[in-house]
This record gives C-alpha cells, sequence and structure tokens, in this order.
C-alpha cells in the first residue's frame, strides 16, 4: 500500500492511499490528487509507510482520468502516477489478473 501525500512529510496526513502497479507507477483515485479547481495539486508525493526509514517519492507526470461525480456517483475516477525513482526495494507491485470474458 502506499500513501499519497501533499508534501515530503510522511507525518503528514496523507491525501489518500494508492496501490504499486509497477515499480516507478501507483493507481489511485483522480478525486484524491485533483483540486476543487479541477487542476492536479502539485506538488504531490507518494510514501510507503510500512517500509522503515523510506522518504517518500516525488510524482514526477500523471494520467488523469476523471468526470465529476453525476447524480453523487463517479463516472471516472483513476490516476497514474509516475515516481521519480522506483518503490524501494521489498515493496512489489500488485498482482493483475485479466479475467475471462465470462468473468
Amino acid at each position: 500500500m502506499a500513501a499519497i501525500l501533499a508534501s515530503e512529510d510522511i507525518l503528514e496526513p496523507p491525501l489518500g492511499a494508492a496501490v504499486l502497479v509497477a515499480a516507478d507507477r501507483v493507481l489511485t483515485c483522480a478525486h484524491v490528487v485533483v483540486g476543487d479547481d479541477g487542476k492536479v495539486r502539485v506538488p504531490l508525493w507518494v510514501g510507503f509507510p510500512k517500509v522503515s526509514g523510506c522518504r517518500p517519492s516525488l510524482v514526477v507526470s500523471w494520467e488523469i482520468r476523471y468526470e465529476p461525480p453525476v447524480r453523487g456517483r463517479a463516472v471516472r475516477d483513476l490516476a497514474v502516477l509516475r515516481l521519480a525513482e522506483p518503490a524501494p526495494a521489498g515493496v512489489e507491485p500488485a498482482p493483475v489478473r485479466c479475467p475471462a470474458g465470462e468473468d
């Protein structure tokens, strides 16, 4: 598990959670990183709170798929964030499975 942060301070409350999907990429909800003005909050950092002594990594780019909720329901709400460096040793990307059509 990863934490989306508004600063390098790992003790600061996170903006939200994310999951590592590649050595240098995390997946989170777009509403976590998009401000009320519709723009990505910058800078953003990603921390790995379960890894002792690990400093947060700066987010250097992102891809957002976001549409504000319609009648209280999210339509598109995904963000992939690219980190300045790979996740620390021992942190592995989550396994992803492509289900068969009938699943």
